[in-house]
């Protein structure tokens, strides 16, 4: 997991860690310890195979680079696809929807980081698309940064057009990109705005699927 210094990001991520199974173990690539490497190594002393879980919704810069370059001293890993794309991500994000009562006719803005990464991108635009297959309503991609269409780009247009629009964040945990999202979406016109999809059924069943992957192959 990339980690962040808010208070409620490393509490949501332990709350997913104890939704999955087994000897699961958390690693970090910043502002938390132990590093990935470290918990790799130490993984690596107790069981057999280890399996790396990128915690990212997309193939971004973290995923291609960093998760590599930091388990080079740990060759016996196992390194999984991202949790994105998914066709299980477009299923949280219709939970999320359905938890604040949004009608059919609202439209949605997927509401994300963004990336200079065309390859992440594409990944974050593979959910919106299926996430549009299940809705009569617009479906959109939002992002705060990269050249990609941003948030208040994507609503304002929408509620030109007369829709109501509810922005979908998505990431994964609660922090300070969350209520960056957040404040973004809501100053731009949004009625309301959802929590990240960390917390749902569909995460822990993905981290489930990309384990067998990886133990399986």
């Amino acid at each position: 997991m990339h980690g962040s210094a808010h208070p409620a990001y490393r509490a949501a991520v332990e709350a997913i860690r104890a939704s999955v199974p087994g000897d699961v173990r958390l690693g970090w690539l910043d502002h938390e310890q132990p590093d990935l490497a470290t918990a790799a190594a130490a993984a690596g002393a107790a069981t057999t195979p280890v399996v790396v879980l990128p915690l990212l919704l997309a193939a971004g810069y973290h995923a291609r680079v960093d998760i590599p370059q930091m388990l080079v001293a740990a060759p016996q890993a196992l390194v999984t696809r991202p949790l994105g794309p998914d066709p299980l991500l477009a299923q949280a994000l219709l939970r999320r929807a359905g938890e604040v009562g949004a009608p059919p006719q609202t439209a949605l803005v997927v509401a994300a980081a963004g990336s200079s990464d065309a390859r992440a991108l594409a990944d974050v635009e593979a959910v919106v698309a299926e996430l549009a297959a299940r809705r009569s309503a617009p479906v959109r991609a939002g992002y705060l940064s990269g050249e990609a269409p941003r948030i208040a780009d994507v609503v304002g247009p929408l509620l030109h057009e007369g829709h109501e629009v509810l922005a979908l964040t998505y990431l994964i945990c609660p922090g300070r990109l969350a209520d960056t999202v957040a404040s973004t979406a809501l100053a731009a016109g949004a009625y309301e705005v959802t929590p990240p999809v960390g917390s749902c059924p569909e995460v822990t069943a993905i981290i489930r699927d990309r384990w067998a992957e990886a133990t399986q192959a």
